[in-house]
């Protein structure tokens, strides 16, 4: 339980993080090219 919460407060705002980077500048095409919309 205690390892779950470390976890899940680690991953939830470094997921925020990643999305937000990936919002900000454009992914490479190579990377995911369905994941890119703009």
């Amino acid at each position: 339980p205690a390892l779950f919460s470390v976890w899940h407060n680690v991953s939830g705002p470094a997921l925020a993080t990643l999305f937000t980077h990936l919002d900000d500048e454009e992914p490479i095409d190579s990377e995911e090219p369905a994941a890119v919309t703009n």
